[in-house]
């Protein structure tokens, strides 16, 4: 049985609450704890399916949340999540959806990277694409690379990298910049 669970990682302790409430859940057969071996850096310390990640700042102010089919996280307090979509807050409460196929998080900082084929739609013609977005909500910027493509209205720009604000009314692109008028879609 999967069960859905709403947890904000800049807690620890609600993170550590979550890991015992699954153990104790789990529970072994024989009623023995189960050994454990030492595990490497790399394996997960916790794994959970179909989950929602949320981020506020200090403030109390929601910046971003994304819903993922499974989520785990390591022993370096980061957390990954898989097939993440949802939304970011800019600083002047602009939501943007998001969407890619792998998240990562580095618990406390607020910062996410979204990896893959990530799209980010402020209107409907008003989107970009890319590899790699980086959502820094204390600088209230998104850092892009690797195959970006924007559409503002009739134009497209395809670059190598983008620094824009989440609602992308101002971006600036770097490397090999292209801009043409014409048809796209995501």
């Amino acid at each position: 049985m999967v069960r859905r669970m709403t947890v904000a990682y800049h807690d620890r302790r609600t993170l550590a609450l979550v890991a015992v409430l699954a153990l104790v859940a789990c529970g072994t057969p024989t009623g023995k704890a189960p050994r454990a071996s030492e595990p490497t850096p790399a394996r997960k310390l916790i794994e959970l399916e179909a989950t929602r990640l949320v981020y506020t700042d200090p403030q109390g102010r929601l910046r971003w949340e994304l819903k993922a089919r499974g989520l785990s996280v390591d022993r370096t307090d980061q957390v990954s999540a898989s097939s993440p979509q949802g939304h970011l807050v800019a600083e002047d409460g602009t939501q943007v959806q998001v969407r890619a196929d792998e998240a990562v998080y580095l618990r406390g900082s607020g910062t996410v990277q979204l990896s893959g084929r990530v799209t980010v739609r402020a209107a409907t013609d008003r989107w970009m694409s890319a590899e790699k977005v980086l959502y820094e909500p204390q600088r209230d910027r998104l850092l892009a690379s690797g195959r970006v493509r924007m559409r503002v209205g009739e134009w497209m720009v395809q670059a190598h990298h983008l620094e824009a604000e989440p609602g992308l009314r101002r971006a600036r692109f770097q490397g090999s910049v292209r801009l043409w008028r014409g048809e796209a879609t995501l």
